[in-house]
């Protein structure tokens, strides 16, 4: 017995005809195109790489190299050995590597991979068993979100 797969289409109807009209089918209408969320793609500064002034993104970031600037987005990871020489205001922060200097976030997570020195400024903090956290830590509310005033007692600069 045969079995006859495919699209039964008229003979005169090419495939690059079958394929426009698939296409088609499913097309999102003009009306429901602004609905769609755009898709939010994820950065990484690696390891050998400096970057000289603010990175602001509405996804994610990783860093494994040095940023010479403010660091705003979504969620942060902080790799490998990571240089940060300014303020970190963010909604997560993940520390998984070696890291000197102050975050503020909604969410800290210093996971067990991580050897951290610094101040920490967070509405959530978990450290996982096995990280190496040295400095302080303030629970500071809902007001992460937002930068510190210059005359704040946050550290500036790191």
């Amino acid at each position: 017995m045969m079995f006859k797969s495919g699209v039964s289409r008229p003979p005169t109807e090419t495939k690059q005809q079958v394929f426009k009209s698939e296409e088609s089918r499913w097309a999102v209408p003009d009306e429901q195109k602004a609905e769609v969320p755009r898709h939010v793609e994820h950065s990484f500064v690696s390891a050998g790489t400096t970057v000289t002034g603010d990175l602001e993104s509405d996804g994610d970031i990783s860093v494994e190299g040095s940023v010479e600037g403010n660091i705003t987005c979504r969620t942060l990871t902080l790799r490998g050995e990571p240089t940060i020489t300014a303020d970190v205001h963010v909604e997560a922060v993940h520390v998984c590597g070696r890291f000197t200097g102050a975050l503020r976030a909604k969410k800290v997570v210093v996971t067990n991979a991580a050897r951290m020195t610094g101040d920490i400024y967070y509405e959530t903090l978990e450290i996982q068993k096995g990280a190496e956290f040295e400095g302080g830590i303030h629970c500071i509310g809902d007001s992460t979100s937002k930068p510190a005033p210059k005359d704040a007692a946050a550290p500036q600069g790191l």
